[in-house]
């Protein structure tokens, strides 16, 4: 996931993870890659995201791309980002495959301060909601912005399938 984020040139590239699971920094070792270790992940998925918030410079929009989406494809990050320089007013945008949301969001600056006033285990759906009227779905041939993979049986599988690795 880093590697597709670095190649179409995001930054900066943040991991929020548990300390005890700080082996999986290894998978990134040598790529530009900002670590932060926090037991906050601990609390929910919006503290999670709010530590990861905290090594994003204020003015940026971000791309949230939680770890369990891991066979998104780069030409999804390509159409996530094209869409947002020519919808400048959006507040989030949104890949859909088969009418469903999926991941990565790329979400604007503007929302931020709503995200960070989110309590730790409350569902970021209650700011995407707020901001609903300035939200752009991006239908994408990708699959894997909607395939969850929770467990290492499912990560297995999935990355069995060949095309999931391929891009055009």
């Amino acid at each position: 996931m880093a590697e597709l984020a670095i190649a179409q040139s995001l930054s900066p590239i943040v991991l929020v993870v548990r300390p005890q699971f700080i082996d999986i920094v290894e998978a990134v070792a040598g790529l530009p890659v900002v670590v932060r270790p926090s037991d906050r992940c601990a609390l929910g998925r919006s503290a999670s995201i709010d530590e990861g918030l905290g090594a994003i410079p204020r003015g940026r929009d971000v791309l949230l791309w939680p770890v369990d989406h891991p066979f998104a494809h780069a030409k999804t990050l390509r159409a996530l980002v094209e869409t947002r320089a020519i919808e400048p007013m959006s507040d989030w945008i949104i890949p859909t495959f088969d009418g469903r949301d999926g991941h990565p969001i790329l979400f604007s600056r503007k929302v931020r301060p709503s995200i960070h006033a989110l309590g730790p285990a409350d569902p970021l759906r209650i700011v995407r909601d707020k901001f609903r009227a300035r939200t752009i779905r991006v239908p994408v041939d990708d699959p894997g912005v909607v395939e969850a993979i929770d467990t290492p049986e499912a990560y297995a599988r999935a990355s069995a399938r060949e095309e999931r690795w391929t891009d055009d």
